[in-house]
C-alpha cells in the first residue's frame, strides 16, 4: 500500500488550486472590433463629388484619366511623393489620348484612414479638400475651366486627382 505523506496531499492541492485559479482568471478572448468601411473607389468618387461642388459645375468623369491616376498610384507607392514623373509623362498620355491638357493634384495622407472606415471617411475627405484649396495651384486644377474630365484614384496613403482637357467633340 502507498503511503500518502502530507507533502504529497499539498501538492496536490496546489495544483488543483492553480488549475481552478486559471481557469477562473484566465485571460479573456480579445475580441475583433467591426468595422464599417469604404473601398477606396467609393471613396475616390465621393472626393470627386465634392470637387465638382467647389467648382459649381461637373466634371465628365473619365475612366482613361482613372487609368492614368492608377499608374500614378503605383508609381507614388514605390518611389514616394513627387510630381516629376506626371511631368515626364504627361506629354506622352495627351498625345496617346488626344487630350489637349492634363493637370494632377496628389495628396499624401499620413492622417488617411488607409482602411477607409466609415466614420472617417467626412474627415479625411474635408482634409484632402481643405489641402488643395489652401494651395494656389491645386485650386487653379480644380477650377481651371478649361478642364472638361477628371478622376480622382485614392488607394492606401495616396489621392491623384488628374484633369484633363478634351478636344471639342468632332459633329457627325
Amino acid at each position: 500500500m502507498r503511503k500518502i505523506t502530507l507533502v504529497t496531499i499539498t501538492t496536490a492541492i496546489c495544483l488543483t488550486s492553480a488549475f481552478i485559479a486559471f481557469r477562473i482568471f484566465e485571460p479573456a478572448t480579445p475580441q475583433t472590433e467591426v468595422v464599417e468601411t469604404v473601398n477606396p473607389e467609393t471613396f475616390s468618387k465621393y472626393l470627386e463629388t465634392e470637387i465638382n461642388k467647389i467648382r459649381g459645375s461637373e466634371l465628365k468623369h473619365s475612366e482613361t484619366l482613372c487609368k492614368i491616376g492608377k499608374e500614378r498610384i503605383v508609381y507614388l507607392e514605390e518611389f514616394g511623393f513627387s510630381h516629376d514623373k506626371f511631368n515626364e509623362n504627361s506629354q506622352e498620355w495627351i498625345r496617346e489620348n488626344g487630350y489637349l491638357l492634363l493637370g494632377e493634384n496628389l495628396e499624401e495622407n499620413t492622417y488617411l484612414s488607409t482602411r477607409y472606415e466609415t466614420k472617417y471617411v467626412e474627415r479625411d475627405i474635408s482634409g484632402i479638400i481643405a489641402n488643395w484649396k489652401n494651395s494656389p495651384t491645386h485650386y487653379e486644377n480644380i477650377v481651371d475651366p478649361e478642364y472638361n474630365e477628371t478622376c480622382v484614384v485614392c488607394s492606401g496613403a495616396y489621392c491623384v486627382q488628374i484633369f484633363a482637357e478634351s478636344p471639342p467633340a468632332k459633329p457627325e
